[in-house]
């Protein structure tokens, strides 16, 4: 069969073709997948913070694959490895696989394979009953039963309240295919010491025929407690929880896989198993790791930093796969078309994969290989998901493009990524932008992207649709606004002076937050929807958000009062900052065109005569600011001496004193306002004062280019991400 297989299938599966070591016997197969490590955690990849010497042993004498990428979270990865597609081809929500898929259990098990899972499951419910609309998704994923194994031992196989323990007194749900399962509590004992000695039983149980084992870990996931290794481990107490715990974890991750294959080798059942070792995605984020560099890797599961994605490759099988290291790329997706091809079949005809086999890799064979990994994540909605936010991207070797153009370099120090200015791109970085967007887009056309929805499955605005016009844009930024928790900061019967406040949906009872303070533009008029886009970036972001609105110089009313309404709005923000969970210290004011220069005029213009409100901003980002009556903006100019006032008091740019928050001033080159050269002009006045700006200039872009809906969206996007690093840089 092996020889008709060779002459049928050449291009697929050459290694097995110059590899007589297989004597025409399928190799069973092991996949191992620890839960929360990435390769700083390992000293084969550089980690100097843990002792890993049976994984390291395994990477010498093995092949260990430099740029493994996994999605940044557990059910993304699970989903993505069993099934072989990107996630926005099958994602259902956080903790459930689609009952409906084909795993790669069930491709094997049609292939001739007897197949068992042992470890985490997690894939059939996972939302407590009281989250908001929970009953919709509670037990509407996948029973391991029907997954296509013929055996499983699982933790988490069935609603969370009922998962018990993974680690100390372990409970799991047993059964085979078809079988509901028995629930067993293994008291005493360690939830990976379990699985270890079952993952043997089951092989040395089928040794006659080729066996498939699939080893999702438990270790070293949250929550971080002792492990059998501990000193002053007791089962028979309740368990402490501790970060440094975390080492412990992790060397027992590495005893556990080591204990595995030992044993295995013990009953000659190693012989003819491959063993493959990954992980579902990065570190935990209260993890820091040292590398041999002298780096410190704060951990970065969740997030889709390199840090939440790069992880551990390592395939090993003795005097069959040489020792040597592999440069190129490998997501979850290529898993199920690799195993299949070491299974020696074809996936069936009306399949669908995203995955390209890496099985010729193992042995040093020609074949096809990766030049990019596209990432659909989102992993909403679910429990404790309030803070996460859809992110899609790509990346090769070089390059990681995120679909709302933001480029990063990838370094030849693992796990470091450095942001390229979009202004002052080279002719590579550009290449790669448009390889990759198109990359992007390729996937992104090959099926129906699931719906944007919340943590709770209500749907969400899309801040990279583009309105077809300014009409609908006033509409969309209209129901944005609408999202808002709105209030009155002044007189009842005054309808402009409100507020809308946006605090982030997993912020936590008592918990206090920065806050973005926005006043808009318009003339010292406009809509307060103006800036709601802003708002919900921030929000979606971890920061507080306010937008404000206020009465417009007409009639009676003149530039003073729309200022005093700006500072009323602001001391309203300070004094009620507790009840709406803002940090008073760590408030940033920002607005763009006439709310620029209000945001400025509030800190240099005493229209009371009372001083100025404390504590002082944190910060001031500035949009297009028409900051100089004197020399820029005309009609403001005009509108002062309408109402009698001298337009130099009126000026910030005239009023600066010392002791000024640090300054973030976004303009473009073509604003006829207040161009360029005033805001230069500014900033040498701020310096002699002792303050201090930074000032970008974004070429071609006109007044008003950083709202929503403007110039298609693309000044929206970069200045929303120098705002968020300048918030980054300036909190305390």
């Amino acid at each position: 069969m092996f020889r008709r297989l060779i002459l049928l299938l050449p291009v697929f599966f050459p290694a097995f073709s110059s590899s007589p070591s297989l004597s025409g016997e399928r190799p069973n197969i092991l996949l191992i997948m620890a839960d929360d490590v990435g390769i700083e955690g390992l000293g084969c990849y550089g980690g100097v913070s843990y002792k890993t010497p049976n994984l390291d042993r395994m990477a010498t004498a093995g092949l260990r694959f430099t740029r493994a990428y996994s999605q940044p979270l557990c059910t993304p990865t699970r989903v993505e490895i069993m099934t072989g597609q990107y996630n926005h081809r099958n994602w259902k929500y956080f903790g459930i696989l689609d009952p409906n898929q084909k795993t790669f259990g069930h491709y094997l098990k049609d292939s001739g394979y007897t197949t068992g899972i042992f470890g985490k499951w997690q894939l059939q419910s996972y939302d407590p009953p009281d989250l908001p609309g929970a009953s919709n998704r509670r037990g509407t994923g996948m029973h391991a039963k029907d997954a296509g194994f013929d055996r499983y031992s699982l933790f988490h196989a069935l609603h969370t309240e009922a998962k018990g323990s993974r680690y100390t007194n372990p409970t799991m749900l047993e059964g085979a295919a078809g079988s509901e399962g028995e629930l067993k509590t293994y008291q005493g004992q360690f939830g990976e010491d379990i699985w270890v000695d079952q993952i043997v039983d089951f092989f040395d149980a089928t040794k006659d025929k080729p066996t498939f084992a699939y080893y999702p870990m438990a270790l070293p996931h949250w929550p971080f407690v002792p492990t059998p290794d501990t000193s002053g481990w007791n089962p028979n107490s309740e368990q402490p929880e501790a970060s440094e715990y975390i080492v412990d974890m992790i060397q027992y991750m590495d005893k556990s896989v080591g204990s595995l294959i030992d044993k295995l080798e013990a009953k000659n059942l190693l012989d003819n198993t491959i063993v493959l070792f990954y992980s579902d995605n990065g570190t935990h984020a209260k993890v820091v790791s040292q590398m041999q560099d002298g780096r410190q890797i704060q951990g970065g599961k969740a997030s889709t930093r390199q840090t939440g994605i790069h992880v551990p490759l390592i395939a090993y099988w003795p005097k069959k796969i040489k020792p040597g290291t592999d440069h190129d790329l490998v997501d979850a997706s290529d898993f199920l078309p690799t195993l299949m091809e070491l299974a020696e079949r074809d996936l069936p005809e009306q399949s669908v994969t995203d995955g390209i086999s890496f099985a010729h890799r193992l042995f040093d064979q020609p074949g096809p290989k990766r030049d990019s990994a596209f990432f659909w994540y989102d992993s909403r909605p679910g429990w404790d998901k309030e803070r996460f936010r859809r992110e899609v991207f790509a990346l090769n070797k070089d390059f990681k493009l995120y679909r709302n153009g933001r480029l990063f370099r990838l370094t030849d120090k693992p796990l470091e990524e450095i942001e390229v200015n979009p202004l002052q791109m080279n002719k590579a970085e550009t290449k790669a932008q448009q390889e990759l967007a198109a990359y992007i887009e390729k996937n992104l056309g090959n099926a129906q992207e699931p719906e944007l929805v919340n943590a709770y499955g209500e749907p969400e605005f899309d801040l990279l649709y583009l309105p077809a016009n300014k009409q609908e844009t006033s509409e969309v930024t209209r129901r944005m606004l609408a999202t808002g928790k709105e209030f009155t900061y002044g007189d009842h019967n005054i309808p402009q002076q409100r507020l809308w406040i946006f605090n982030p949906l997993e912020i936590a009872e008592d918990e206090k937050r920065p806050c973005v303070f926005f006043i808009h533009g318009g003339g010292w008029g406009g809509a307060p929807e103006s800036l709601a886009a802003q708002c919900l970036y921030l929000q979606r972001r971890g920061f507080n958000a306010v937008s404000i609105h206020f009465r417009s110089p007409v009639k009676n009313l003149t530039p003073r009062d729309t200022l005093a309404d700006a500072r009323l709005a602001y001391r309203w923000i300070i004094d009620h900052a507790d009840e709406h969970h803002i940090d008073a210290n760590q408030i940033f004011i920002s607005g763009g065109s006439a709310g620029g220069h209000l945001s400025l005029a509030s800190r240099t213009i005493d229209v009371t005569g009372n001083g100025f409100d404390q504590p002082e901003p944190a910060g001031l980002i500035l949009f297009n600011p028409v900051i100089d009556l004197v020399d820029g903006w005309s009609n403001g100019r005009k509108k002062c001496l309408q109402a009698g006032i001298e337009p130099r008091d009126f000026s910030p740019a005239h009023h600066l004193r010392p002791g000024l928050p640090p300054m973030l001033i976004l303009s473009g080159s073509e604003d006829s306002l207040i161009p360029p050269k005033l805001i230069r002009d500014f900033q040498k006045r701020l310096t002699a004062v002792g303050g201090k700006s930074r000032f970008i200039e974004y070429p071609e872009a006109g007044h008003g280019f950083f709202n929503y809906g403007r110039e298609r969206n693309q000044y929206f996007q970069w200045t929303m991400w120098e705002l968020e690093k300048f918030l980054q840089q300036h909190i305390q």
